[in-house]
């Protein structure tokens, strides 16, 4: 990396996404409330024909998947040879966006999908400082109670845990 730029620009690529993500999914709910009866004969038709069938909702949070995933892989190749306190900072600001605390008692596709994307940050854990860690760590704790967390979360908050006890 070269410099504050590029470092911005890895997190609010990635905050682009979720923004895209959550109106793509908005966007969806919109266009079936004006099909009810289509919505209904999907879940009808999802209901009999098993999992095998696609819904939009399942493509719209497979493609989420593979950009935030796509993201974090452009993220790693552009810190490539850079120094540990930029390469600290950048995955900071990634981690601001893939770990923000979301309402707990939400049950939004786009929601629990944001906060299932926690596991794909979890590589990146060793390049943030203990003091980064820390912040994620106490924001996340504070953000939920322990029956709320999905159990993704409980993974990162396990890694976390063992990260800062060494």
């Amino acid at each position: 990396m070269s410099g504050p730029t590029e470092l911005v620009q890895c997190a609010e690529t990635l905050r682009g996404i979720y923004e895209e993500f959550t109106q793509s999914v908005l966007d969806l709910g919109n266009k079936a409330k004006g099909h009810s009866s289509s919505k209904m004969s999907n879940s009808f038709l999802h209901w009999i024909g098993g999992s095998h069938i696609r819904t939009d909702r399942d493509r719209l949070c497979e493609d989420f998947l593979e950009k935030v995933q796509s993201q974090l892989e452009l993220t790693r190749t552009a810190l490539e040879g850079a120094d540990a306190e930029e390469t600290a900072a950048v995955w900071n600001a990634v981690a601001d966006v893939m770990l923000k605390p979301i309402p707990g008692r939400s049950n939004a596709t786009t929601d629990l999908m944001k906060r299932a994307m926690c596991s794909q940050f979890q590589p990146m854990l060793a390049f943030l400082t203990p003091e980064q860690l820390r912040g994620h760590y106490d924001r996340l704790k504070a953000a939920y109670r322990p029956r709320d967390l999905l159990p993704v979360e409980k993974e990162l908050l396990r890694e976390m845990e063992r990260r800062l006890s060494h």
